[in-house]
């Protein structure tokens, strides 16, 4: 599809040339003032040749005019003709403007100049659209996600009430451990639903409810609800360390959970699993540190992200949690990192910001 220019100059001789110029590859249309480009701006354009001398309005003053009529108006080129060579007429030549030529202009250099500024014209209009395409795209995927967590709740509810009432019956010892692992795996996929769901509003930030506790009970709850899933991988989960610190503990509690339940699926069997608290001065560090594969270097600045992650041969990880780490993380003034555990393995942790210290951090 040809690509339209259009110039506006005062000069019938610099319009003719100028459509010479182009008008092999581009269609070409002229004006010979600001006012009587209106109605092909308005219709829209690719490119303008302007001249910066005219009567009535100059081209300088145009400029506004013209972007102000443009469907584009940021992603508009304007190249400015001058027949001025001192530096402060250059200078006014750029003011809003693209690119400037003297007059006289060679021919093939106002060719080239054009064919530059319509070729990244054109590879911009391609980045936008495939931004628009992957922006919708996204946008579906998250209601098709939204809308498949509505639709487990009642069923995962049913799950729910069945294993509670397995649990007030009389069952061996064996039995009952079962309907207790059962119902820790089933209150998990019902937190994992609230998570997806957590997510997809979390645009404007997570709604928090902060109180100061103390970590380790914290910690300590989210192991346990784990340990079903610790015995089937034969890894054994050990807690140190504690702090005092304001925070969200339902949100706190999910990040911890998922940081060691991804270190529960890499580790190898037999091998331990060390949750620790650091208390510091200007913050509070949760570390889980692992005895797996690792993380290779170039995932590590994206691991968090909400894309496909690390993962043994044929498996892939596609990561709701990390992200939900991290999104956790930035809501408590915080961040979330991974790097190499002395010895092998995986050192994920959560740096968290004392309330006084938060400011800085942000600055």
């Amino acid at each position: 599809m040809r690509q339209r220019v259009l110039i506006i100059d005062d000069e019938p001789g610099i319009r003719h040339l100028c459509a010479r110029v182009l008008g092999q590859r581009h269609n070409v249309l002229e004006a010979d003032g600001i006012m009587a480009a209106q109605r092909y701006v308005e219709q829209g354009v690719d490119l303008i040749v302007l001249d910066i001398m005219m009567p009535g309005i100059s081209g300088v003053d145009g400029i506004g005019i013209i972007r102000g009529w443009a469907r584009d108006p940021v992603h508009l080129p304007i190249l400015m003709l001058t027949a001025l060579n001192d530096a402060d007429a250059r200078i006014e030549a750029l003011a809003g403007a693209d690119d400037f030529i003297t007059k006289p202009f060679h021919a093939t250099e106002l060719r080239l100049r054009v064919e530059n500024f319509l070729r990244t014209r054109a590879q911009d209009q391609v980045i936008r659209q495939q931004r628009d395409e992957l922006h919708e795209s996204l946008s579906l995927r998250d209601e098709l996600l939204a809308m498949v967590v509505h639709d487990l709740r009642n069923p995962l509810t049913s799950v729910l009430a069945a294993f509670e009432f397995l649990k007030a019956e009389s069952l061996s010892e064996l039995a009952s451990r079962d309907v207790a692992d059962g119902l820790a795996a089933a209150r998990r996929v019902s937190a994992v639903t609230d998570d997806i769901l957590r997510l997809l509003a979390a645009d404007g930030g997570l709604p928090q409810d902060r109180q100061r506790i103390h970590l380790r009970p914290l910690i300590d709850r989210a192991t346990a609800a784990l340990a079903s899933a610790a015995r089937s991988h034969d890894v054994r989960i050990e807690v140190s360390g504690d702090a005092e610190l304001e925070v969200d503990p339902d949100l706190i509690l999910r990040a911890v959970e998922n940081l060691v339940g991804n270190a529960i699926r890499y580790a190898p069997a037999g091998s331990p699993i060390d949750v620790s608290i650091s208390d510091n001065d200007d913050d509070v560090v949760i570390r889980v540190d692992d005895r797996g594969p690792g993380v290779p270097e170039e995932l590590r600045s994206a691991i968090f992200s909400k894309s496909v992650h690390r993962g043994r041969p044929g498996h892939r990880s596609y990561g709701l949690g990390l992200y939900l780490v991290d999104v956790v993380a930035r809501a408590h003034g915080g961040r979330v990192g991974v790097g190499p555990r002395d010895g092998g393995g995986s050192s994920f942790f959560v740096r968290l910001l004392r309330p006084h210290d938060r400011t800085v951090s942000s600055a």
